[in-house]
């Protein structure tokens, strides 16, 4: 995923390391947790269910949990590629 105004850069804000708040769905629109990681400013995330994906959210969810913030201290907002 190409990261774009992230100011000095992204961070994980979390004790564990890795990312959280993310979900991937395939073609059948089915949403699973996924697993993420930043390399070289770029989040980086997967989930063995979703061989394909073809859809991110970030924070879509009515208790979000995410940790992906800016080296700036600025959380990044919710967001979602689809449109279904």
């Amino acid at each position: 995923m190409l990261t774009k105004n992230t100011g000095s850069g992204l961070e994980i804000r979390s004790r564990y390391g890795c990312l959280q708040g993310f979900t991937i769905a395939g073609e059948d629109k089915k949403f699973y947790w996924a697993q993420g990681e930043l390399k070289d400013n770029r989040i980086v995330i997967w989930n063995p269910k979703v061989p394909n994906p073809i859809a991110v959210r970030y924070n879509w969810e009515n208790n979000p949990d995410g940790n992906l913030y800016n080296k700036d201290g600025l959380p990044a907002c919710l967001f979602r590629t689809d449109n279904w």
